[in-house]
């Protein structure tokens, strides 16, 4: 949605979410109207593809101006995306819907695919981190506690994002976390830990609190996106998280729907 006028936002956020999620104006919609010779947004529905998503587009949001909200220009915006997908050779698309979005998405008729929650603690260190290794590559194809989507990490501009390794003597394991510096907090995009699924959670939580004493109290620091631990799926390190006072800062759930004939018609119903 658009940001609301209370909502201070950094000079250039939503240009760089464009870019960052990999927003294709091809796929996307836009709602114009012509106000004294020139343009202006009222509505969109943005998609985006990826290599790593292969046959399936990313919504990287649907947004109207709220005196044009209930008159199903939204659903209008994004059935016109949904067939510029369908026409490109795509299959589905998905949408990261919170909590109080989630029935109007499911009303256009998507399906639930996964729930996700950010988690966020403060950090606990006393000094600034050292140099990161920006050096260090986000891999491809090892099993990472979560991950984002390599090309999120690719676009993320080179000077907010940094890596480094961490060395647990206790358990001689190593950690390996790839972060972005986001306004005042730091988002941890993925971690990479060399252990066995069948992992202590115990051992997890200490890992993430070796990282956290990494920054300098209290930074921020937020995990997204981390399976929920509120569905049975779940691993039991994240409801352990929680349990060790990381907070539940969003919970999301990534929304899906085939583009197949009978879908497209249904949401083209308005």
């Amino acid at each position: 949605m658009f940001a609301s006028p209370g909502k201070r936002r950094q000079p250039g956020w939503f240009a760089r979410k464009l870019w960052r999620e990999g927003v294709a104006p091809e796929l996307s919609a836009l709602a114009m109207v012509e106000d004294g010779g020139s343009l202006r947004p009222q509505g969109y529905a943005l998609l985006g593809r990826a290599p790593s998503l292969g046959s399936r587009a990313r919504g990287a949001g649907v947004g109207l101006l709220p005196a044009l909200r209930g008159r199903g220009l939204g659903r209008r915006l994004l059935a016109f995306a949904a067939d510029r997908a369908h026409a490109a050779g795509l299959d589905s698309v998905e949408f990261l819907a919170e909590p109080e979005r989630l029935p109007w998405y499911l009303g256009m008729g998507f399906e639930p695919d996964r729930e996700e929650w950010t988690l966020l603690a403060e950090a606990t260190g006393s000094a600034a981190l050292a140099a990161p290794e920006a050096q260090l590559e986000l891999p491809r194809g090892e099993a990472p506690l979560w991950t984002w989507t390599p090309q999120c990490w690719d676009r993320t501009p080179a000077r907010q994002r940094g890596a480094l390794r961490l060395e647990l003597r206790e358990t001689q394991l190593e950690l390996r976390a790839w972060f972005s510096r986001e306004g005042q907090a730091i988002l941890i995009h993925r971690v990479e830990l060399d252990t066995p699924p069948d992992t202590p959670s115990a051992v997890i939580v200490a890992a993430l609190d070796a990282l956290r004493a990494r920054w300098p109290a209290p930074t921020p620091l937020l995990l997204y996106p981390c399976p929920a631990g509120s569905t049975a799926s779940a691993p039991p390190w994240s409801r352990a998280l929680v349990a060790a006072n990381w907070r539940v800062a969003q919970r999301s759930t990534v929304v899906r729907i085939r583009l197949v004939p009978d879908r497209l018609c249904a949401l083209r119903s308005y």
